[in-house]
């Protein structure tokens, strides 16, 4: 985990470092899914096209037979500039 102490979200957020697809306007792209808690999760893009306030579809793991893959639709809330990369942080607002 990596919620600090001092930490006031509601839910706790586990660290993943697992590739995911974000679909957005019709194109499917590449990311990664850095943290995940029960309402969101930060993802690490190399792409600069996202906004605040745009919703993306994002798509985590395969599944198995006993675990689906993570599929659903989330607003960004935040954007962050990491070097050459962007963090969004996203609020999951649909699960399929």
């Amino acid at each position: 985990m990596i919620t600090p102490i001092n930490d006031r979200r509601a839910f706790r957020r586990m660290a993943i470092e697992s590739p995911l697809q974000i679909s957005f306007n019709g194109q499917t792209r590449q990311g990664v899914c850095l943290d995940l808690s029960a309402t969101g999760m930060s993802i690490e893009v190399v792409d600069a096209i996202y906004q605040v306030g745009d919703t993306i579809e994002v798509h985590l793991g395969q599944g198995t037979a006993t675990a689906p893959p993570l599929s659903g639709k989330a607003n960004i809330i935040r954007i962050s500039a990491q070097g050459d990369k962007y963090v969004l942080a996203v609020e999951l607002t649909e699960l399929k």
